[in-house]
């Protein structure tokens, strides 16, 4: 979570947000709307990581649990 923050706080989209707003208004919602969706993204990854601990929990390879989700709980018409 930490580490996914302090990425976002230095993203160049993130700062031309608040620089090409139109008003202070805009501005000040940009970065309260960056702020919802980055910890909305932490959490869903969180859940994630979780789900994958009780499905599966004699997974080796834990650098791809996403990976490894996706395969096994989607359908493949989802997978892309």
């Amino acid at each position: 979570f930490v580490t996914y923050t302090l990425g976002v706080m230095v993203g160049q989209d993130i700062w031309q947000r608040f620089f090409t707003g139109k008003t202070k208004r805009v501005s000040k919602a940009s970065g309260v709307l960056v702020g919802l969706y980055s910890a909305l993204y932490s959490i869903v990854m969180v859940i994630v990581g979780m789900c994958a601990y009780v499905l599966f929990p004699n997974i080796q390879n834990t650098q791809n649990v996403f990976a490894h989700m996706a395969f096994e709980i989607l359908p493949n018409g989802l997978l892309g």
